[in-house]
């Protein structure tokens, strides 16, 4: 049997591949903006804060570069 995709379905993985570029392209947004903190910041706790929310916006990063199937260097 030949299995034509439907308009519907592709429309859908459409969407769905699109917010996720999205919401990689905010994110490595926010790890620029975190990382522009980290420099300025000279208060400890602060830049502790700050290397933690780092760390979860990598980990996001990879998340939805994985999802995506490409690799994004930045």
């Amino acid at each position: 049997d030949i299995f034509i995709a439907d308009k519907n379905f592709l429309f859908k993985k459409d969407i769905e591949s699109s917010l996720t570029r999205f919401k990689l392209k905010k994110v490595l947004k926010m790890i620029a903006e975190n990382e522009s903190h980290l420099k300025e910041t000279k208060d400890e706790p602060v830049h502790l804060d700050l290397m933690k929310i780092h760390q979860k916006l990598l980990s996001w990063k990879g998340e939805l570069s994985k999802q995506i199937g490409t690799v994004v260097v930045k």
